[in-house]
């Protein structure tokens, strides 16, 4: 008797939920239509990535087949990114060299192949002072700054780049938690403030969710590149949007948070300023959560951040596996005391599983909060801090800090009385007739 021919109704992928394998289908499906869009369409196929079947980036042939840039040639410097080895289950290495992992700036050519010059005298393909930084040591730490005099203690104690949080900045000039009561007005000011406090210290502010849709984004760029912050982070969080820690929150689809990279691109142009996509998508599923959150950091990458950042992480392994399957610029947040983030590692420990940026944005506001609690409960109970005083910073030290000396003697110098201009007002002259 001939063998019935086998039906696939009741047929399963084996050790797999059907579930899950939709799930990762429509994910792909949508990172390549975002993809499409992005590269136009007369982008050439490209082949399929031989080694963990991700979709590779595509770059764009020219800037205008992409709908999200202007056709003056801005886009080609955004799209420009290298491929990475995404393979699952593969060894953690040392980050690699990052001349060949940063997406490197193509600016406009204009005759013989110069890059064209832009109406400020740089060239369009140079890149930012962070992006240098992060080529010349290696791995850079960036600790948290708040106000104008933690940002002049951080740049005495040499450190050459601060991170401004806006759960910091909402705390401290508010005394808000970090729920989108922070306007980005507010934060530029207060990036403004630090910068003129502190000029030798490259800022890098948190821009939250941008403000609002793509034009919000543009006008919250421009507003700290004339603060003077020589970068920024964003973010794919919903409105309200929630601090990264809470569970309470969502993110928005990544082809709409795509267009507002691209639109900060746009608004940045040739200014020195270093473009940080953060998604917090780990947060909102944990069970597919971080590989939500890495297909939207690749994605970012080619929509023309210069660095991503996976918000959340839990373990060890979940960094390592971030540090494995991302590309470009990676950074990673080392929180103090927080449940929901994973355990501090060393600056070395960072660079041997990929990253290049370390940011530590709260561990100057929990010092002071400290220190303040403290003192604030020593006089509530002894009323005296007589037998406490070394932990107070003196008068002197505390005066040499804020530049109290400097200050006199320019004072002193150019306000004495006899170095003082002496203007000469001459009557006018009284026509003839008038006098008679």
């Amino acid at each position: 008797q001939p063998r019935a021919p086998r039906s696939n109704a009741g047929w399963r992928p084996r050790g797999r939920d059907p579930l899950a394998v939709s799930r990762v289908r429509r994910r792909r499906r949508r990172v390549r239509r975002v993809r499409s869009k992005l590269a136009g369409p007369h982008q050439q196929q490209q082949q399929q990535h031989p080694t963990a079947g991700r979709l590779p980036p595509l770059i764009p042939r020219s800037a205008s087949n992409c709908s999200f840039f202007s056709p003056t040639g801005v886009g080609a410097s955004m799209m420009h990114a290298t491929q990475r080895s995404c393979a699952p289950g593969a060894a953690p290495r040392p980050a690699p060299a990052i001349s060949s992992n940063i997406r490197q700036p193509r600016g406009k050519l204009g005759a013989r192949g110069a890059p064209v010059v832009a109406a400020t005298g740089n060239p369009t393909s140079t890149i930012s002072t962070i992006q240098r930084l992060v080529q010349q040591e290696g791995t850079l730490l960036m600790p948290g700054c708040y106000d104008a005099l933690s940002a002049e203690i951080m740049q005495r104690a040499g450190h050459k780049t601060g991170f401004v949080s806006g759960y910091a900045v909402a705390a401290t000039l508010l005394g808000e938690p970090d729920l989108g009561v922070l306007t980005p007005p507010e934060m530029a000011r207060k990036v403004g403030q630090i910068c003129t406090a502190a000029p030798g210290l490259h800022v890098v502010a948190d821009a939250d969710t941008g403000g609002g849709n793509v034009l919000n984004v543009q006008r919250t760029v421009k507003q700290l590149i004339s603060s003077g912050a020589k970068g920024c982070f964003i973010e794919d969080q919903d409105w309200p949007k929630r601090q990264g820690q809470l569970r309470t929150k969502s993110v928005i689809p990544m082809e709409e948070f795509a267009g507002k990279l691209a639109a900060a691109r746009l608004a940045i142009h040739d200014a020195d300023f270093f473009l940080v996509a953060r998604t917090d998508a780990r947060g909102v599923s944990a069970k597919h959560g971080l590989e939500d959150a890495i297909t939207r950091a690749n994605l970012y990458i080619d929509a023309g951040a210069n660095a991503s950042y996976v918000q959340g992480p839990r373990t060890l392994d979940e960094l390592r596996e971030i540090g494995r399957s991302t590309k470009g610029i990676r950074i990673c947040n080392m929180m103090e005391t927080s449940p929901a983030s994973p355990p501090l590692c060393t600056p070395d420990e960072l660079k041997e599983m990929g990253f290049h940026i370390i940011i530590h944005p709260l561990s100057g506001l929990y010092a002071a909060t400290r220190a303040l609690l403290n003192v604030y409960e020593l006089l509530a109970t002894k009323g005296t801090t007589r037998d406490n005083l070394d932990a107070l910073v003196d008068y002197a030290e505390f005066n040499e800090i804020i530049g109290l000396d400097e200050k006199m003697a320019i004072d002193t110098t150019l306000a004495r009385r006899e170095n003082k201009l002496t203007v000469k007002v001459r009557a006018p002259s009284v026509p003839v007739e008038d006098q008679e």
